[in-house]
């Protein structure tokens, strides 16, 4: 049996086992560690030319833009979205997911939530869930959903550095899963050392939008980057649970969109999004781009004044939750600054 064959079964056992996309840790004692990112890691280049992915024609592209109405009241939800330690993060410092939302945030334009992952950081090269829990070593410390965040702060920052000093750490942190005669036959990586469900597990489609970012900030390849996994994306999208999993194909969606290469799967891929959940606001921004309408029912949707609770990414639940009751005011601040960018 081929090596190609032994990984692809192997990954079938793998992800048959991960169960959920993610789910948040309990919150550890506050600790910080340095941060630096002058690393390099161990890449090669793609000699491999690059699939027939992309088209001339994109049915996703927004149409111009409408001339906005006045600016959204941004200032009056930063008067109350909470802060942890002084980054972005839910209420009572609930920041299990902040380095998602933070790495959303620095692509909108947010600069609270490019400091934040960039803090997010440590040493070594590894991310972690926030920069209040760095070092901090508890279960499920990172994960693919994570990494999506951190991949929004690359493509914002262009942090050259800081991407091939997270690529060493994962390659650092790889495991042989079958070895032959001395010579390693399948080898796994991963995002974390201690997750316990297989979530920090680095699936082909994570490994593929990876390459795209890579592709984007023109850092050589790593060898695992030359198998495309999108072929997909668009199924999974249309199995995937209302909530949180479908947000997680449309911030795929959106950092695909970001790279501005109108890949084939694109149009297809956000129709479904939006035949599944029509009312996301952030969905439609996706579909439709910056529009008057989507502003006013963006305006009319965030409260004004701060919630009682404050811990909902408005964005990642059904609609039919009503989660903005309790928005965590960073959810309003990423739309509103995707929807009066110039």
């Amino acid at each position: 049996m081929t090596g190609v064959r032994l990984f692809f079964i192997f990954e079938i056992m793998l992800l048959t086992a991960c169960g959920a996309p993610d789910s948040e840790p309990a919150s550890p004692a506050p600790e910080r560690m340095a941060k630096t990112a002058d690393a390099n890691a161990n890449t090669e280049m793609s000699a491999d030319p690059d699939p027939a992915t992309e088209s001339v024609d994109n049915p996703s592209s927004p149409e111009p833009l409408e001339p906005l109405a006045e600016t959204l009241p941004l200032a009056q939800w930063r008067s109350w979205a909470p802060l942890c330690e002084g980054h972005p993060s839910k209420g009572d410092c609930d920041d299990g997911d902040a380095t998602l939302f933070s790495g959303l945030l620095c692509l909108s334009g947010e600069e609270a939530g490019c400091q934040a992952v960039q803090a997010a950081q440590d040493s070594t090269g590894k991310f972690w869930r926030s920069p209040r829990r760095v070092g901090v070593e508890a279960a499920n410390s990172f994960s693919r959903d994570m990494a999506l965040g951190v991949l929004a702060w690359l493509m914002a920052s262009k942090d050259k550095a800081a991407a091939q000093s997270w690529l060493q750490w994962i390659d650092q942190n790889s495991v042989c899963q079958i070895n032959v005669g001395g010579n390693c036959q399948l080898r796994t990586y991963r995002y974390c050392r201690d997750d316990n469900d297989g979530r920090c597990f680095i699936t082909p489609g994570m490994w593929t939008m990876m390459r795209r970012v890579w592709e984007y900030l023109e850092l050589p390849l790593h060898k695992e980057m030359k198998t495309i996994g999108e072929n997909t994306l668009v199924a999974e999208a249309s199995q995937a649970p209302l909530g949180y999993a479908l947000h997680l194909k449309a911030v795929m969606f959106f950092l695909y969109q970001k790279i501005g290469r109108n890949f084939s799967f694109e149009g297809d891929l956000i129709n479904i999004i939006i035949e599944r959940q029509p009312d996301n606001l952030f969905f439609q921004y996706l579909q439709e781009g910056s529009r008057v309408r989507l502003r006013e029912d963006l305006e009319n949707l965030c409260p004004r004044e701060e919630p009682e609770e404050t811990k909902q990414w408005t964005w990642e639940r059904d609609t039919a939750e009503n989660a903005q009751q309790h928005s965590m005011g960073w959810d309003c601040i990423f739309l509103g600054r995707l929807l009066t960018a110039p």
